[in-house]
């Protein structure tokens, strides 16, 4: 090709280093989001969209308690044990809990509950599996922050969800 696109600067170094591409050859161009979509204002079905997932997740404590979310698959790239850690040295001084937005394998769900269960957490993290861009951004809107960590992201598409929303973004180095 005689020109490439790449999502971020850091595929674009990806690029450069483990293929050879001439960093000139590439052009970068980063993925988007739809700004009608994704705001920090508030929409009038925020509470039902956030309180169906309780309901469906049967997610115990009341909706107005502190949490934090993470959107996304489980794989070892995503610094599961690193969440789960953070969310172990919050809970010292904050009730707060992790809602973890994004479909799973069963066998996941069950390695990810034992792993929290080790570190004390268990009962504080709440799966809600799959759910809508509309339920997500009313997540958003009022979680604590955005879990984003991450080793190796071409591009964190929901780190720029999160922050068209107004939510706070606690993220890794050097990821996409």
């Amino acid at each position: 090709a005689d020109r490439v696109v790449a999502i971020s600067n850091k595929t674009a170094s990806e690029l450069v280093e483990l293929i050879g591409l001439p960093r000139e050859r590439i052009d970068v161009i980063p993925n988007g989001i739809d700004l009608s979509a994704w705001t920090a204002t508030a929409d009038t079905r925020d509470a039902s969209e956030r309180n169906a997932l309780w309901k469906g997740a049967r997610i115990g404590g009341n909706l107005e308690d502190p949490y934090v979310v993470y959107v996304g698959y489980c794989d070892h790239r995503k610094g599961v044990s690193a969440m789960f850690e953070a969310l172990a040295e919050a809970r010292q001084s904050l009730p707060v809990r992790l809602i973890w937005a994004g479909k799973q394998l069963d066998e996941d769900y069950t390695r990810l509950q034992r792993q929290a269960d080790a570190l004390g957490v268990g009962d504080a993290v709440h799966f809600v599996g799959y759910v809508s861009d509309a339920a997500l951004a009313a997540l958003y809107r009022r979680a604590l922050a955005h879990l984003f960590l991450s080793t190796l992201e071409g591009f964190g598409l929901s780190v720029a969800e999160a922050i068209a929303c107004g939510c706070p973004v606690i993220l890794v180095r050097n990821s996409g």
